[in-house]
């Protein structure tokens, strides 16, 4: 998505609403491999596409498996660059599942929509080249700027 849009000549920017650390709830410590309780980095992300805010990100990392990783990750870095060049971790794979919600008010307010707009609501991890889960994230698409598009083949 992010390479269609560079070469389609869009602007994208990312802006960092908060960082912290808080225990793996069962939903995180499920998704992430680790155990309940146990410290994890929640970023929250607001991404724009030519000014436009799209896209508001949340992800999740194991603070005993990336320690400092708040460091190193800043609104004009990539977090695959840092987990690749500081932590060796390259991301090789994932799983995502995509549903519909609606905006909260909250919600609407960061993505400059009316609230209960329809969102797309797409969750999922990312694997490193082991298999280990590096991230879990979830995130809320405008569905008045994006669409989702499949392809079906015969045989």
């Amino acid at each position: 998505m992010v390479g269609e849009l560079r070469q389609q000549g869009s602007i994208l920017a990312k802006k960092i609403i908060s960082v912290r650390k808080v225990e793996a709830t069962k939903q995180i410590s499920k998704k992430l491999h680790v155990l309940l309780g146990q410290e994890v980095y929640e970023y929250i992300l607001l991404r724009k596409i030519d000014d436009v805010p799209c896209i508001l990100e949340t992800t999740y990392l194991d603070c005993e498996r990336y320690p400092d990783f708040e460091k190193y990750y800043t609104d004009k870095t990539s977090m695959g660059r840092i987990l690749k060049n500081v932590y060796h971790r390259k991301q090789i794979s994932g799983e995502e599942h995509i549903s519909v919600t609606y905006a909260s008010e909250q919600e609407a307010a960061l993505l400059e929509i009316i609230p209960d707009s329809p969102l797309f609501f797409t969750s999922g991890v990312v694997k490193d080249e082991e298999g280990v889960i590096i991230m879990y994230y979830k995130q809320l698409i405008r569905g008045d700027k994006f669409k989702l598009v499949s392809r079906i083949e015969s045989e």
